[in-house]
Parts: structure tokens; C-alpha cells; sequence
């Protein structure tokens, strides 16, 4: 893949948001959803002009940690997220795309940890999240769309710092949390919309906030900043074992990535290999995974942004010949436009 253009967009934002998240949907709309000032906000990047605005406008739902925007099967965006009273809730785009639904109570109060969604291979959503007891508990819908969620079952666990998911190659997911002492532990699924395993500690020395995806050879692999600037790396092999912590191999010296913001791993658009996003050392970095799997990743940009530090957050998405980066920075909310061939 070579990135041939980029361009810069910008949303007029009332103070700078904390945390962003994007989703792409079916009908080829970008949504950017933040927490700025503690409530939700939501622009478009891309529009139909019948049935949504590019104008970055409050919902009017209070928050109390990031969002989380999603595309249910059913092609109503959804944002899952934390209130003032620590309970999960849901906002659900009106069915002819005109704006939101009020706001859905979805499960009980949260403790420390904003949840995370993942995707059964049925399309059904599962809602990853900490329990006031400090205990791990999941939540999925009856169907394919964001409504008719399921009471909130119990996984365990305890001493949560960070939560992610991703999907295996055969459809299963994957839920993996690391704790205080940077221990990472996984749940998974024994079968694709199935039960799940035991809890299993596959690998230690993540210090930072982890994104897992699936690799170019059908595996796993993690990612997160170290608390010496570097990106780092986890991956698990063909036989299910995991490796690491290394320092992600792509030819530039560390520092290199801020030691609080979480990469964004996504599927590559050509040959199916991995892209990360990730900001650090003055700049926004976008890797692509080594063909072959193995050995150093392709720095394909590193445009130039803020001071270091002042990066808050970030998230993307691919659309078509786009990759759309999203950054939170002291200064507002930019998005950059990135042309790729392959």
C-alpha cells in the first residue's frame, strides 16, 4: 500500500474533546462521536444530505468516559457508553437517520473502566465491561441490531486497568484485560456465538493501553506504547502461544509513541495487512504490517502535529480508498484524509 494524498478537516468544537471514537456505516456515513465536556457529541464526516448533518452538535447525553460508536447489522449507528451514575447505556440512531433516540439503559453501574463491543460472527453485538465489585461482566442483544440486550452475566476477574477485544480468524471473540501488575489475561470463545474458555494469562509486560487485532497469517497480535516512548508489541503463533513484549520492528528510534493514548490496529485494504495508527514524538505515525507476517512494518507516514504531550486521544476508519484518522488534541478535534493505492 503507498499513501498518495492527505488532507486536513477540522470540527468547530466548543472546548477540546477527551475521547473520540468512529464508526463507518452501512450506507458509507462516517460518524465521529467525542466526549467533550462530559457529554456526547456527534459529527459526520461523510453525509447523505436527506438524512444527517455535518454539524458537530451535542446530543444532549451526559458521559462520564469515552464512547463507544458502533454499526449494528441492522444500519442504525449506536454509541455505547458510561453516565454521570456509572450506568452502561445506549444511544440509538433514529430509523430514518434524522438524529437520536433518547438515551437506553443497558445494564447496571460501571466502577473504573469505560466498556468495549465486540461482534459475534452472527452480527449480534456483546458489550464488554468492570462491575462495581470489580469483576468482569459481558452483555449481548437478542438480535442483530442495538436493542434487546440481554441481562449482564459474570466472567470474574479483578484488578482491571484496560479492556479490548478483537475477533479470531474463525469467528470467535477474543477479550482480553491487563491489570496493575501488567499482567494481560483472555476470554475467549470455545465457538464462533458460543460459551466461553477459562480465563488463561498468555503474556505479561504491557504497561500501556492495548489494541489486538488479527495479523496478516490469521493470529493475534497486540499493541501498546511503552512507558519508554516505544510502540510495543505482543503476537501470538500458529500454535496459540504468545510472544513479547518486543519493540515494534519498523526502522525509526524510539520515543515514538505517547504512553497514554491507545494505537488503532485495522485490517489493511489491499493485501489484508494490518495498519497502526498511533501518535508520538511530535507525530502521527501510520505502519503497515509486513506482507510475509513477520519482520519490520512499512512506515508509510509520519505527518508532523501537535507538541509532544498534547495528543489526547485518537481513532480511524477505512473508507473505500480512505484512511480517516481522528485526533483529540488540547487545541480541538482534526480529522486527516490519507489517499492510498496499493
Amino acid at each position: 500500500m503507498k499513501i498518495t494524498s492527505s488532507s486536513v478537516g477540522t470540527f468547530a468544537v466548543p472546548v477540546p474533546a477527551q475521547q473520540v471514537s468512529m464508526a463507518k456505516g452501512a450506507d458509507g456515513r462516517i460518524l465521529i462521536a467525542t466526549n467533550t465536556s462530559n457529554m456526547i457529541y456527534t459529527g459526520w464526516i461523510t453525509a447523505d444530505a436527506q438524512k444527517t448533518s455535518n454539524t458537530y452538535t451535542s446530543t444532549g447525553a451526559k458521559t462520564a468516559g469515552a464512547p463507544f460508536a458502533i454499526t449494528p447489522s441492522d444500519g442504525r449507528m449506536a454509541i455505547l457508553y458510561r453516565d454521570t451514575g456509572n450506568q452502561l447505556m445506549c444511544l440509538r440512531e433514529k430509523a430514518d437517520h434524522t438524529g437520536w433516540e433518547s438515551p437506553a439503559w443497558v445494564a447496571q453501574a460501571l466502577l473504573a473502566a469505560d466498556p468495549v463491543v465486540g461482534r459475534n460472527a452472527d452480527g449480534r453485538l456483546e458489550i464488554y465491561l468492570l462491575g462495581t465489585d470489580g469483576a468482569l461482566y459481558h452483555v449481548k442483544t437478542s438480535s442483530t441490531g442495538a436493542d434487546g440486550w440481554k441481562p449482564a452475566e459474570k466472567f470474574g476477574g479483578g484488578g482491571v486497568r484496560d479492556l479490548t477485544v478483537a475477533s479470531t480468524a474463525d469467528g470467535r471473540q477474543a477479550f482480553f484485560h491487563t491489570n496493575s501488575a501488567a499482567q494481560v489475561w483472555l476470554i475467549q470463545q470455545s465457538a464462533p456465538n458460543g460459551g466461553w474458555s477459562t480465563f488463561s494469562n498468555p503474556v505479561n509486560g504491557v504497561t500501556g493501553p492495548l489494541a489486538v487485532a488479527r495479523a496478516k497469517n490469521s493470529t493475534l497480535i497486540g499493541t501498546f506504547p511503552g512507558p519508554d516512548g516505544s510502540l510495543a508489541y505482543v503476537q501470538q503463533n500458529a500454535a496459540g502461544t504468545w510472544s513479547g513484549p518486543a519493540q515494534l520492528p519498523f526502522g525509526q528510534g524510539a520515543p515514538n509513541a505517547y504512553p497514554f493514548v491507545r494505537p488503532v490496529l485495522l485490517p489493511g485494504p489491499t493485501q489484508g495487512q494490518l495498519l497502526s495508527i498511533h501518535s508520538g514524538a511530535g507525530q502521527q505515525w501510520i505502519l503497515e504490517e509486513p506482507a510475509t507476517g513477520t519482520g519490520s512494518w512499512t512506515v508509510l507516514a509520519h505527518t508532523p502535529k501537535d507538541a509532544a504531550g498534547k495528543v489526547a486521544c485518537q481513532a480511524a476508519v477505512l473508507d473505500g480508498t480512505n484512511l480517516i484518522v481522528a485526533t483529540c488534541y488540547s487545541t480541538g478535534l482534526q480529522y486527516d484524509t490519507y489517499t492510498y493505492t496499493a
